[in-house]
């Protein structure tokens, strides 16, 4: 399968300048990405971003690759159609960028927006990609 048309579709979103698939189960993958900001990408971190205990996640941030952020809005446990955390990059005195990770089946899908821009340009390339991704069971 062909993972980078899905990145490419939500970089096509405004404001929207990263972008990546990573697989998480069986094993951890980065399918597709574009935007330097996502390349180191660990298994580490989206084993963080998947764990029951999301103490650590308000306490200490969230890595996404080079970035580090807060934590906004949380709904990784969420029982809903598609479970989403929504983030911010930590930048003291200056701009920052939203975040969005949402969970599929076996596959996260994640967009950074621009400096400055809200964060609600990432939730829906995402959500959009991630609840296609599990109608499709990935």
């Amino acid at each position: 399968m062909s993972w980078m048309p899905y990145v490419d579709q939500m970089m096509g979103y405004p404001n929207v300048q990263a972008a990546a698939i990573v697989g998480f189960k069986p094993s951890f993958s980065i399918y597709a990405s574009k935007g330097s900001c996502l390349d180191g990408i660990s298994n580490a971190q989206v084993q963080s971003w998947l764990s029951n205990d999301r103490g650590p996640l308000f306490a200490n941030g969230v890595r996404v690759g080079s970035l580090n952020c807060s934590l906004i809005r949380d709904g990784m446990s969420a029982s809903d159609e598609c479970p989403r955390m929504e983030l911010r990059t930590k930048n003291a005195g200056g701009s920052t960028c939203g975040v969005t990770i949402a969970q599929a089946e076996t596959t996260l899908a994640i967009a950074v927006t621009t400096d400055g821009s809200h964060g609600s340009y990432a939730n829906t390339p995402t959500i959009k990609t991630a609840t296609y991704l599990k109608s499709s069971h990935y």
